[in-house]
């Protein structure tokens, strides 16, 4: 029967040789497709057109992950920081295994929370915080949207890595060059009141 309506193509496999080519510019620009196409655009026009599966994209995603956790355990310490920052945000881009993985990361944190310095502790809390009130985009939302079982976990490791004191000695010129560390730390717990306020004890 004849119809109106003619079966779309379906998109042949990329080849293995540009698979291979967008998996190297995904994983320089640490999987982040904003950053790919801020620092380099050529690329991320390539990325584009190259028309990678999601499927794809979620393997070199959970590689990823478990290379930062690597790096988290057995990396630098001083990179820690970093290393959760990155984290957070793969874990909150995954499709399988969130929960999970966001477990892991909040066990690890607990663990290691009193081995912190203040500045990594806050930069950390920084990174679950809402940074803005008019936009969701600390940790805290992520978590508490796609593995609302942990938030009580979440808050004891916040409680724990916010547990330490600042005065005006720890403005020493090796805290990150920051001029007001008590400031930044006090911004911090702000953030991560905003951010509970709006995303989890929200009526």
């Amino acid at each position: 029967m004849f119809s109106l309506f003619r079966k779309k193509k379906a998109t042949p496999p990329p080849d293995p040789t540009l698979v291979a080519e967008m998996k190297e510019v995904w994983f320089r620009y640490g999987g982040n497709s904003f950053v790919i196409w801020h620092e380099d655009p050529e690329a991320s026009e390539r990325f584009h057109n190259a028309h990678i599966p999601d499927e794809t994209i979620e393997e070199w995603r959970q590689e990823m992950i478990a290379s930062e956790f690597t790096a988290l355990t057995e990396g630098d310490p001083a990179r820690r920081w970093i290393v959760t920052h990155h984290l957070l945000e793969l874990i909150g881009c995954t499709r399988t295994r969130t929960e999970e993985l966001y477990d892991r990361l909040l066990d690890l944190l607990c663990d290691m929370a009193d081995g912190l310095d203040k500045p990594q502790r806050i930069l950390i809390l920084e990174a679950f915080a809402d940074t803005n009130v008019t936009r969701n985009n600390g940790a805290i939302l992520r978590i508490h949207q796609k593995a609302a079982g942990l938030t009580p976990k979440m808050s004891d490791v916040l409680r724990r890595l916010a547990d330490f004191t600042v005065t005006e000695a720890d403005n020493q010129p090796d805290s990150l060059g920051w001029t007001d560390v008590p400031k930044r730390y006090k911004e911090a717990l702000d953030g991560i009141r905003v951010a509970y306020l709006l995303h989890v004890n929200a009526p």
